[in-house]
Parts: C-alpha cells; sequence; structure tokens
C-alpha cells in the first residue's frame, strides 16, 4: 500500500491583506511521507480558493473565501486514493497602509528648466514644506511615518509591486512624471499608489523702467517711491489645462490629455488621476477639466467648489452627474449648486451624435461639425440659469452652459459625454474621427475667459547679476542709493535685475540706474568772419551720448545767430550769415537732460580784415614709380585760394615751379619741387608749395643663360656673372649688379649644375634667376708603357718569366671609379684575389693580352708570335664582393716542324 502524503502550510500562518479577505493569500506544499515527490495528486480546499497550482502540482496557493478572518482546511489526495489534511490554518487579514496619490509641485531648478528638486518625503509629512494641504501617506495625521510602515519610492509600478529599485536621492531631481510610493507595514501589507510629480512653469520676466540722476546732487536716498521699478505680470492668453480624472484606468486619463495638448491655446495641459489636489495646487491653472467612472472622496468635490468660489473655471463631463451617489461628485461641488444639470442615469449613445445645435455661435461650438458615440446621462433637467447649447440627437442635453454661476460669478460648462475616445475606449468612448477633442478644447477656453488675461505680481527680488549674484533689495521699487549699491557722485551705468517670483523665480529682466554727469564739449570761437558772409553748421555734442539730450542757444542774435534749440544724436547749430556790423559777440549753449545741466560759450566775431588763404594746399606726395617706368604719371588737386571778404572768382591761382598734374615725374630729380601762387587782385599774395618724389619700388627683370665650361689640365674653371647674365634689365639702372653663388669649378662638378644669378639695381631691388652650367673633362688621360722586352726561355722550360715596370697613367681628373688608382694584377702564376671596397658599385676593366712568343723549326726559320688582344668592360660590383682573377703569362719561343 502506497505511503500516504501529507499537506503542510508554508511557513505564513496567515495571509495579508488591505481588508479584503479574497487578497489574503497561504501556501501549501504535498510532501510523501517517504520522502519520493507525488505527480498524481489532487487538491481539495474547505473555506478558500486555489489560486496558484491546482491538481497534480505538489504546490498551491490558497486564498481565504470570505469575512476578515476565518479558517482554511486543505486536503491532498494522491493517485492511489491516500489522503492527507493539513492542520486547518487560521487566516487574519490585517489591515493594510492606506497610501495616498498625491501631487507634489516644485520650482524649477533654474528658470526656464523642465526639472525641479523634490523632497519626496513631503508627501509623508502633513507638516512639509511642500505639502501645505497636509497629506498624510500613511494617514496617522503626524509628521512623518509612524513605527512599523517603511515607505519607498520608485520609478514603475512594477518595481514598486516588487520593492525593486527604490528611489534613494534626496532630494528627487525630476522633470514632471508620475512615480510610485510604496508603504509595506510590519504585517507585510503592501499598498501602492501614484504620485504626480509637476514641475511649476517659469513666470514671465518682469519689465523694468530706468531712473537718472544726475551727479552734482548730493543725494543720500532717493524721493519716497522713486528708482527702479519693475512689474510682474503673469502669463495671459496660452491657458494652463488640468485633467482631473477619478477613473479606474490611468490610460483614460492619458487619452484626454493627448487630445487636448495638441491643441494651440494651451500652454501646457496637465493630468491628475485619482489624486485630490491641493487648492493651492488648482490655482496653478486657469481651467480644470474633471470626469469620473469611480466614486470621487467628498475631498475632491470640497476643494473643486473652493476652487470656483475663488474664481476658478471648471468643465465637468460623464459621469460627474450620474445617479445613485456613486460616481457623482460629492461635497463642496454639490452643495453649492455648481452642477448643471439634474443626475441622471447612464446609457450608452451608439450612433447618436450631435443633434440640434440651439446656438451655433456660441464659441464652444465654433469648428464643431460632428460628433458621435460614447456614453452618458439622461439628466434632462437644467438648473437655474443654465442653458443649452446643443443637443445629442434624440434631445438629450449635449453641451450645457451658465454665464455666471457662485460668488465670483464663474462660466461653467457641462459636458454630456465620456471625455475618453475610442482610441482607447472603444466600447465607451466617443469617436476619435469627430469633433469630441476640438468640443472640449472650445469648452475649456470658454469657460476659462475670466482667467485668460494673466495677473499681477509683486513679489520681486532685485539683483546685482543675470545669474546668481547677491540680493540688494526687494518690492516694485528699489532705490540701489539708499541700498549702498551706488555712488551718486560718480557717473556711469549701474545694471540692476529684477526677477519675478510668482510663486516660481522667473528668468531676470536687467534695469540700468544712470548717474549723469552732462559734460557739453567746447565749441571753437567763429570767426573772424567778413560782413554778411555765410557761417556754416555748428557742430553739438556732450557726454553722455545721449539723443533724448536738448540743446539750447542764445546770445547770437546782432551776429545773425537767432535763438534756438535742437536734440538729437551730435545735432548742429544751423549755418547762418553774419551781422553787417562789425563786433564780437558771445554766444552760450546749453545741454540739458532731464534734471542734468551743462553750459559752455563761444565767440562770434565779424571783421573784414580776414586775408587770403588756401583751401587745398596739397602736401608733399611720394608715390612708387609706374610700371616699367623709371617714373610715374602723378595727379592732384590743384589749390583753390580765397578771400572770406572777396568774391571766389576774384582770386586768380597761377602754377609758377614745376610740372602740372598728370605730368610723368622722374626718379632722378626727385624730390620735384611744385608750387603755386593766389592772388585775390588787392595786393595780397599767397604761395602754396609742396615736392612730388618718385621712388624705383619695381624689381630688376633677372634673365639668365646656359652655357658649357671645360676644366683646364688641373681639372679647374672659373666662371663669371657675366657669362651667366642672358641680358637682363631694369626700369631705371642701366648698370645693375650681378653676382653668382658659386665661381670655382672641379672635377666633382663634371656635369649640370644650377647656378642662381642675382641682379640688383642701385635703389636695392633685386630679382634672380637660374641657369643650367655644363662642366666638361675633354683632356684625355695619358698612359707611359714600358719598352719592349726581349729575353731567353728560362732553363728547362719553352718560355720565361719576365718582370717589367707598370704602365704611368695620368689625367687631370681622376679617373673612373670613383677617382681612384687603377689596380694592376700580374702574372703570378696563380689565382689572384680583390675585394670591392666599400662605396664602389661599378668597376671598369682592363684586359691586355700579351703577344705569342714566336718559333722556329728545323730549317731555321723563324715565325713572330701573334698579336696580344685588349678588352675593356663596365661591370656591376657589390661591396664586399671578392673577384678571382688569374693572369696568364708571356709568350714563349716554340719548337716545331713544318711540313
Amino acid at each position: 500500500m502506497p505511503e500516504p502524503v501529507c499537506a503542510t502550510p508554508s511557513s505564513n500562518s496567515g495571509a495579508v491583506g488591505n481588508g479584503n479577505a479574497a487578497e489574503g493569500i497561504i501556501y501549501a506544499l504535498a510532501v510523501p511521507a517517504n520522502g519520493i515527490p507525488y505527480t498524481n495528486i489532487d487538491w481539495t480546499i474547505t473555506g478558500g480558493d486555489i489560486v496558484g497550482g491546482g491538481d497534480n502540482t505538489m504546490f498551491v496557493e490558497v486564498v481565504w473565501g470570505a469575512g476578515p478572518n476565518g479558517t482554511i482546511a486543505v486536503t491532498v489526495t494522491d493517485a492511489n486514493g491516500c489522503s492527507a489534511m493539513m492542520t486547518p490554518v487560521n487566516v487574519t487579514i490585517y489591515a493594510a497602509p492606506e497610501a495616498s496619490s498625491v501631487m507634489l509641485m516644485a520650482c524649477p531648478q533654474f528658470p526656464g528648466s523642465f526639472f525641479a528638486d523634490f523632497t519626496l518625503a513631503d508627501a509623508e509629512d502633513p507638516d512639509g514644506v511642500q505639502n501645505a494641504s497636509g497629506w498624510d501617506v500613511d494617514g496617522d495625521g503626524l509628521p512623518g511615518v509612524s513605527g512599523g510602515v517603511t515607505v519607498s519610492y520608485h520609478l514603475s509600478q512594477f518595481d514598486a509591486d516588487n520593492d525593486l529599485n527604490p528611489i534613494t536621492d534626496e532630494p528627487f531631481n525630476s522633470n514632471s512624471k508620475t512615480i510610485y510610493v510604496r508603504l509595506e507595514s510590519s504585517d507585510g501589507c503592501v499598498q501602492v499608489r501614484a504620485i504626480w510629480l509637476t514641475v511649476k512653469d517659469t513666470p514671465l520676466a518682469p519689465t523694468t523702467e530706468a531712473y537718472t540722476v544726475c551727479a552734482d546732487e548730493p543725494l543720500m536716498e532717493l524721493p519716497l517711491g522713486e528708482g527702479l521699478t519693475a512689474e510682474c505680470y503673469q502669463e495671459g492668453g496660452l491657458l494652463d489645462v488640468l485633467v482631473l480624472s477619478w477613473s479606474y484606468y490611468t490610460y483614460r486619463t492619458a487619452d484626454v490629455q493627448a487630445k487636448l495638448a495638441t491643441d494651440p491655446r494651451f500652454a501646457t495641459v496637465d493630468a491628475l488621476h485619482q489624486v485630490v489636489p491641493t487648492l493651492a495646487q488648482l490655482q496653478q491653472y486657469d481651467v480644470v477639466l474633471v470626469f469620473t467612472d469611480d466614486q470621487p472622496p467628498v475631498s475632491l468635490g470640497n476643494v473643486l467648489g473652493a476652487y470656483a468660489d475663488a474664481g476658478g473655471a471648471v468643465v465637468d463631463a460623464v459621469f460627474s452627474r450620474l445617479s445613485g451617489g456613486t460616481w457623482g461628485i460629492p461635497g463642496a461641488w454639490q452643495t453649492s449648486g455648481y452642477p448643471l444639470v439634474n443626475l441622471g442615469n447612464q446609457e450608452h449613445a451608439g450612433a447618436s451624435g450631435l443633434g440640434t445645435v440651439h446656438l451655433p455661435g456660441h464659441p464652444v461650438m465654433q469648428g464643431v461639425a460632428t460628433f458621435i458615440g460614447g456614453w452618458r446621462t439622461t439628466g434632462n433637467v437644467l438648473s437655474l440659469g443654465s442653458y443649452r447649447i446643443a443637443d445629442w440627437t434624440g434631445g438629450l442635453p449635449l453641451v450645457v452652459a451658465n454665464n455666471g454661476v457662485g460668488p465670483a460669478n464663474v462660466r461653467r460648462v457641462y459636458l454630456n459625454f465620456f471625455p475618453p475616445s475610442s482610441d482607447v475606449d472603444g466600447a465607451f468612448g466617443w469617436i476619435s474621427s469627430t469633433d469630441g477633442a476640438l468640443l472640449m478644447a472650445n469648452a475649456l477656453v470658454w469657460a476659462a475667459g475670466q482667467n485668460a488675461g494673466g495677473n499681477s505680481c509683486d513679489e520681486i527680488t532685485w539683483w546685482d547679476a543675470q545669474y546668481g549674484g547677491n540680493l540688494v533689495g526687494t518690492g516694485e521699487v528699489f532705490d540701489p542709493i539708499e541700498a549702498g549699491e551706488v555712488d551718486p557722485s560718480a557717473a556711469g551705468e549701474y545694471t540692476f535685475w529684477a526677477q519675478c517670483n510668482c510663486p516660481c523665480p522667473s528668468l531676470r529682466t536687467p534695469a540700468t540706474f544712470e548717474v549723469i554727469d552732462v559734460i557739453l564739449s567746447p565749441l571753437a570761437d567763429i570767426g573772424p568772419v567778413c560782413p554778411d558772409g555765410e557761417v556754416g553748421d555748428i557742430l553739438l555734442s556732450a557726454q553722455p551720448f545721449d539723443p533724448n539730450i536738448v540743446y539750447s542757444w542764445t546770445g547770437g542774435a546782432l551776429a545773425g545767430l537767432p535763438d534756438g534749440n535742437s536734440t538729437g544724436l551730435n545735432p548742429h547749430i544751423p549755418g547762418f550769415t553774419a551781422g553787417g556790423n562789425e563786433g564780437v559777440w558771445t554766444v552760450t549753449v546749453t545741454a540739458t537732460l532731464g534734471a542734468c545741466t551743462d553750459v559752455t560759450t563761444f565767440d562770434i566775431s565779424i571783421d573784414d580784415v580776414n586775408g587770403l588763404h588756401w583751401v587745398n594746399c596739397p602736401a608733399d606726395i611720394i608715390v612708387g614709380n609706374d610700371v616699367d617706368e623709371c617714373g610715374a604719371y602723378v595727379n592732384w588737386t590743384p589749390p583753390v585760394g580765397i578771400d572770406d571778404c572777396v568774391l571766389p572768382n576774384d582770386v586768380i591761382v597761377t602754377p609758377t615751379v614745376g610740372l602740372q598734374p598728370g605730368s610723368l615725374f622722374s626718379v632722378a630729380g626727385s624730390p620735384h619741387t611744385i608750387e603755386y601762387e593766389a592772388e585775390d587782385g588787392n595786393g595780397g599774395l599767397i604761395t602754396c608749395s609742396f615736392t612730388v618724389t618718385v621712388l624705383d619700388t619695381q624689381n630688376p627683370n633677372a634673365v639668365c643663360q646656359d652655357f658649357t665650361v671645360s676644366l683646364d689640365e688641373n681639372g679647374e674653371a672659373t666662371i663669371t656673372a657675366a657669362q651667366v647674365d642672358g641680358g637682363s634689365y631694369d626700369n631705371c639702372d642701366v648698370d645693375l649688379d650681378f653676382a653668382v653663388d658659386f665661381e670655382d669649378i672641379f672635377c666633382e662638378h663634371v656635369g649640370e649644375n644650377f647656378v642662381t644669378l642675382t641682379v640688383t639695381d642701385d635703389n636695392g631691388n633685386f630679382d634672380i634667376c637660374v641657369a643650367t652650367i655644363t662642366v666638361v673633362d675633354d683632356i684625355a688621360p695619358t698612359i707611359e708603357c714600358p719598352e719592349d722586352i726581349t729575353v731567353s726561355n728560362d732553363p728547362g722550360i719553352c718560355g720565361a718569366e719576365v718582370e717589367f715596370e707598370l704602365p704611368v697613367i695620368d689625367d687631370n681628373c681622376d679617373l673612373p671609379s670613383g677617382g681612384a688608382n687603377p689596380v694592376i694584377f700580374n702574372n703570378t702564376g696563380s689565382v689572384q684575389t680583390w675585394m670591392v671596397p666599400p662605396g664602389v658599385t661599378s668597376i671598369l676593366v682592363d684586359v691586355l693580352g700579351a703577344e705569342g712568343g714566336g718559333g722556329t723549326d728545323g730549317n731555321g726559320r723563324t715565325t713572330s708570335g701573334g698579336l696580344g688582344g685588349r678588352v675593356q668592360a663596365e661591370l656591376s660590383v657589390t661591396p664586399g664582393d671578392v673577384l678571382n682573377l688569374y693572369v696568364g703569362g708571356a709568350g714563349f719561343l716554340g719548337c716545331h716542324s713544318w711540313l
């Protein structure tokens, strides 16, 4: 009979849950008595259900079936029908910690940034800086987390569910995103909820106005209320929208957010899913769209009511008006009269869509042509003051509005359709190819009409730098003198930076505080001027260089200059005709900028004694020569002589010395003197004199010629620059200087050589060219051979060893083979060797054959030996090679018979 089997619980003796027994799980394992695992087993559960594992498995997970506590009995049966029951397990359901989904809002880490530092602990601490609403993750109403509960934060819900990868950064730097909080009690119960991290918008930078004081004012502070000013104004126009949903599924919220985010009228579209925001957080937005498909808490309705009471715009949609007290929005929202229609039942619209449009010109309906499907409620009775804009086909209201509800007289819109589209909710959502998104956006824009204009902010700080720096003041008006930031006696511009903090810091805007010390530039006296003579414009200027300076002048009326004024950058006192009476008049000029002034004077002298003078007497002229000319054609404007009191045509100008403009002036003879005389007809005579100097700045043209030179008997030759010159020339110099870079030629120059010829003129200008000099050695070497030798044969042999002197060779240059003396080999009767020296790659071999020895016959007749031969060859060799040579002996007398 098989061994019985028994079931034993896991080490957990109870289940953990959040008050729902269906979430309390225990574990059972089948262990055979003999230790051999069974494969065919059945499980029987009393008081619960198997949720993991099953028949024929060794291990099951069992969940308690009903009530907060109870007992589960587990029986296991093997294939042979043997059964064993584990000890009944008492199940205790522990209360899970109460985790809340919340939103933390923080200012950007620097203006314009999309990241912020979030103190995550604020979500669990009612006293936290970012948690002014008193969120309390663990529900005990006390700062921090109660003992026995641990809190961790995670980037994903999966990580939070499985206690993986907790966020440890404190503070946590993040953009706007969703993270997840995990609360785990000492009993092992876990609750996970979302936390929305929202980076607040950077407000608009302030507008500023500059301020000016005079340096000569002994100020300790500015008058009350004066100084640099700044104004902060929160942006209007584009709307900040919050989608606030109390829905089962986050994807529904995300779909609505995505549809609205494409509308160009919205600056931001944020979303909160099953989170009760604080009033302060809601007031960060111009308008809120709220919808439900789950039971929202009373706190949600209370904060929405408070938001509307304070002027906030709210558009609500299905199922906020569902009857039965489950999905409708409760609390102050309901009791304050903000709903626009009565509660109704839910129903699917099917193929119904946009029916009668009662107000086609209403802004909510602009551009809306089609709308089909989705869920709606059947409420059909409108609240006092509400009106239909459009209906469903069949008559139920589709869009209801009210122009003024509550103490702030806010606009209200109710959309009687479920906002998620068919893109994510095919059975529930409106058909996404129709105009549901536009209808929602139009409703939000119209409801937010009273919030779209922006509002002012007086939270202003002043800094001494655009970034970082020191805080130097606060408020809309800043006095940098009182703050000790400006010396009022030191002229200059001082820049300070204003920053809005509504509620986050904005970018900073510069404001200039200027200490002005107006300094009017001195004016030269005018005259003497001929009576009734013309006086040109008089330039005015002052510091600072400011177009707002007003210039005025007085005192010159009798001299022909009427009193007047002008403004702008460097204006002029207009030209005028001098008076007819001689004399001197003083004109006073005043420069005024705000309350700051400066004064200067100049004299106008009218006198008929101003003599003849030149308008333009040319200065000395120095030019270079024209190309290929030993000179230059020089032009100038002839001088003009005038007499202030004589008509211009009465002054005669005559050239008296030198050439006329446009003439050719030579290099030689420079400088050339030019003179003019001017005569006014009244005996006045003046002279204008200047010089014209022409410099030779052109290089000569060097021309080379190639030639051949032969070495003499000493292996030497000399070349001269004249031999290299092939006709060099210059624009001025006919006696050029020539030089070559070398003159002496030796045997090593045999072949082609490059010689540089430098040609220089008398003015130091030079040019070079290169010639090819071919050096030849055309003197043949000489050789002196020994005298002919006649000897008798050596005893016993038909021949003789002969000693002779080597031939004497001479040449003006070294012989071939690299300039070394020849190596001569004579007959030794044996092989001789010769090693190729370093650096030698070819040798010239000259082989001479001796004459034959001749002979006699028995009749005493003699014959001469044959003539010797000669062979010459150039051989390629390698340094270090060893050459073997065998030199034969001379011919000797032979004995033979004639036939």
